[in-house]
């Protein structure tokens, strides 16, 4: 926690009290670093002042708007973007999360190609759900 060159600590296990405990130690010296996509709002409000998000490759307006949003002090604003993503995050975190990002830039017009070895692609029941839960930000304004 001393050493100068650490300045962040990245939390993925989904676990709040995790991050909880990284922003209660270590207030101030260190930062917490959400990398945990669903659970990201609720890190925000423990201070963690970045996110690692893979899903803002495919749904990036709607995951920027919620940051300025919770930035510029409007948390109810960042929470209702948040309850609106959640579905699609809540998918993606239940597996086959690279694939499924791939599958979302498709969605959004940007196909990006299969996953490399040894990731196997989607079946057509994980594409239907993953579109699915996809919809309201396929439809973002």
């Amino acid at each position: 926690a001393d050493n100068p060159r650490v300045i962040g600590i990245k939390e993925s296990s989904g676990v709040m009290q995790r991050a909880i405990g990284i922003s209660t130690r270590y207030r101030g010296r260190i930062q917490l670093v959400s990398g945990s996509d669903d659970i990201a709002w609720d890190f925000m409000q423990w201070g963690a002042d970045s996110w690692i998000c893979g899903p803002a490759n495919c749904m990036a307006k709607p995951v920027c708007e919620m940051d300025a949003a919770f930035r510029a002090g409007d948390h109810a604003r960042a929470k209702a973007i948040m309850q609106a993503l959640w579905p699609a995050m809540n998918v993606l975190e239940s597996g086959k999360f690279v694939q499924k990002l791939k599958y979302g830039c498709e969605l959004q017009g940007n196909p990006v190609g299969e996953c490399r070895m040894p990731f196997g692609p989607l079946t057509d029941a994980e594409k239907a759900e993953f579109a699915a839960a996809m919809q309201p930000i396929l439809n973002w304004k």
